[in-house]
């Protein structure tokens, strides 16, 4: 929704007053007005597919905590969010990344859509570069099943170069290629707020404690 915004798009309530299309202010918008100036065609490279609504719960419930909202709050994102997704007819298999960034451009703009880790890895610099790699670095926020349904890790599984896998926290029992090497940050800090603040520290020691 911000996104339209940003292009020039009204949300409006049952008054034809323009709200600002933010969660708190989900459950007054009741029409959008189209932007007034011409809107470039938009290309979108995404990495996950997530319906709205899957085995595991809406995409809010699976990526909300992920993205730093509170687990008190995701009923009533949940509720909202269904609200205009039934109210403008919203549907799309690629609800979860961004956390519904396409939702409503692809509605109401002309858009396109690209598999990020599919398009960058085919690239011929790319292959060229990972041919000549002696260590492949790799990184991601929280390491797990999901990270490997289209992420950029997934990049990496088919090769037989040796993986250094940076990330903040890892999913216990995750099965792993053996040529692949895992660095947590929680290895070294299990306060999560703790280990944020002090992210850059802790990687420099996680890279020198497995390449230096």
């Amino acid at each position: 929704a911000g996104l339209l915004e940003g292009l020039g798009f009204r949300f409006l309530d049952e008054s034809g007053q323009s709200v600002k299309p933010i969660p708190e202010n989900f459950d007054r918008i009741n029409s959008i007005l189209p932007s007034p100036d011409p809107v470039p065609d938009l290309h979108f490279f995404y990495d996950v597919k997530v319906p709205v609504r899957s085995e595991s719960g809406s995409f809010i419930r699976v990526y909300g905590p992920q993205k730093g909202l509170k687990l008190s709050d995701i009923p009533a994102l949940e509720k909202s969010s269904a609200r205009l997704i039934n109210l403008f007819g919203l549907n799309s298999l690629l609800t979860g990344a961004g956390g519904g960034l396409a939702l409503f451009p692809e509605k109401y703009l002309k858009t396109r859509f690209f598999h990020g880790t599919r398009e960058i890895s085919h690239l011929e610099k790319f292959t060229s570069k990972l041919e000549k790699a002696d260590l492949i670095i790799t990184g991601e926020g929280r390491l797990d099943s999901q990270s490997f349904q289209g992420k950029w890790v997934t990049a990496f599984l088919n090769t037989e170069k040796p993986v250094l896998c940076l990330c903040g926290q890892v999913e216990p029992g995750l099965k792993l290629p053996p040529n692949w090497t895992i660095a947590s940050i929680s290895e070294l800090e299990t306060d999560t707020e703790k280990a944020k603040q002090q992210a850059k520290s802790h990687l420099r020691t996680l890279l020198d404690r497995y390449i230096i």
